[in-house]
C-alpha cells in the first residue's frame, strides 16, 4: 500500500495522529509484554505448575547451568517462600539432583530450608544403592563441620524411608 492510499484511509475515518500514535504504541507493547509473560509464565518458572512440570523445570536447569548453579538459582527462587513450602521443594529439588548427578550430587546440597535437599537425596541414593551406602553418606555429612549432625539426620530420613515406619529403631541405628 502507497503512502497516498494509507493517508487517504486515515482521512477517511478522522483518526487523529496522536490517537494513532498512541494505539499503535500500546498495540507494540502489549505484543511484546503479552508474549514475554505468556513464554516466562509457561517456560521460565516454576511457579503454579505442577509437581512434575516443576522436576521438569529443574532437572533442565541442571543441564544447562549444572547442578550447582541450578541450586543457587533454586534458593533464589524460594528465599521469600516460607520455610516450610521451601522445604518441601527442596526435597523435590534433592530427588531430581539425585536421579540427574547420582552420587556426584552430594557437593551440591547444604544446610537451607532445614536440609530439605539432602533429605530426598539421601533417601533417592538409599533406594538406589541399598543400606550399604550409608557410611559413603555419612563421610559426606562428616565434611560439613558443626552442622554434620543435620546432614546426618538427613540420612536417617533416608534409610527411615528405604526400611519403612515399622523399622524405625533400624534406622536409627
Amino acid at each position: 500500500m502507497n503512502r497516498y492510499l494509507l493517508s487517504r484511509l486515515y482521512s477517511t475515518f478522522k483518526i487523529p495522529l496522536w490517537w494513532r500514535s498512541f494505539f499503535l504504541g500500546i498495540t507494540f507493547f502489549l505484543s511484546i509484554y503479552g508474549t514475554y509473560t505468556l513464554y516466562s509464565y509457561f517456560f521460565l518458572t516454576p511457579y503454579s505448575n505442577p509437581i512434575v512440570s516443576e522436576k521438569e523445570y529443574w532437572s533442565h536447569q541442571i543441564d544447562i547451568q549444572g547442578p550447582e548453579r541450578a541450586y543457587q538459582l533454586f534458593k533464589k527462587v524460594y528465599a521469600n517462600s516460607g520455610v516450610k513450602i521451601a522445604h518441601v521443594k527442596a526435597h523435590l529439588f534433592g530427588e531430581v539432583l539425585f536421579e540427574k548427578e547420582d552420587l556426584k550430587g552430594t557437593t551440591v546440597c547444604d544446610e537451607a530450608y532445614n536440609y530439605g535437599c539432602y533429605h530426598s537425596f539421601f533417601a533417592k541414593a538409599v533406594e538406589s544403592h541399598g543400606i550399604a551406602i550409608a557410611p559413603e553418606l555419612v563421610a559426606v555429612c562428616n565434611t560439613k563441620g558443626e552442622t554434620a549432625d543435620f546432614c546426618s539426620h538427613g540420612i536417617g530420613h533416608g534409610l527411615l524411608w528405604y526400611l519403612g515406619e515399622s523399622h524405625l529403631n533400624d534406622a536409627l541405628d
